[in-house]
């Protein structure tokens, strides 16, 4: 398949939730970062693919609602390790600003694939929402 099969970013992505619950702050950020790396670049080949017809639109749907969810792994993860109390103030704030800006990424993409009811859209409303709280606490 190739180190940048969509199937890569799945693996790339579970080994990040794995290492998110294991406190392993780091490991996750590189793994979900590969994640995401391979998943904008299958994004964008599908984007090319969709529109000569080569691809069936759900695919492409598909592989944006899997970004905004890399996306909020990525957010969650820098909350969490905001959260621990053990990193210098200005590092926390980054990892906030990041965690904000990735919460925002994936909205915008639920929101465009699954409109404003649906609850994956709703639940990232909220931890945006707890995000920019993070931020205004600092």
């Amino acid at each position: 398949l190739g180190p940048n099969h969509a199937l890569c970013s799945k693996i790339h992505n579970n080994i990040g939730v794995a290492c998110l619950q294991m406190k392993r702050f780091a490991d996750a950020g590189d793994a979900f970062h590969s994640a995401l790396k391979i998943q904008r670049n299958v994004l964008s080949r599908l984007s090319v693919d969709c529109n000569k017809g080569q691809v069936r639109q759900d695919f492409f749907h598909r592989a944006k609602l899997e970004l905004a969810d890399t996306l909020c792994n990525i957010a969650s993860l820098n909350l969490n390790w905001a959260e621990t109390g053990q990193l210098a103030t200005n590092t926390e704030a980054s990892l906030v600003g990041e965690s904000i800006s990735a919460f925002g990424e994936a909205l915008n993409i639920r929101l465009e694939e699954l409109g404003r009811s649906h609850p994956a859209t709703q639940k990232t409303k909220g931890l945006l929402e707890k995000a920019r709280e993070a931020r205004a606490t600092e």
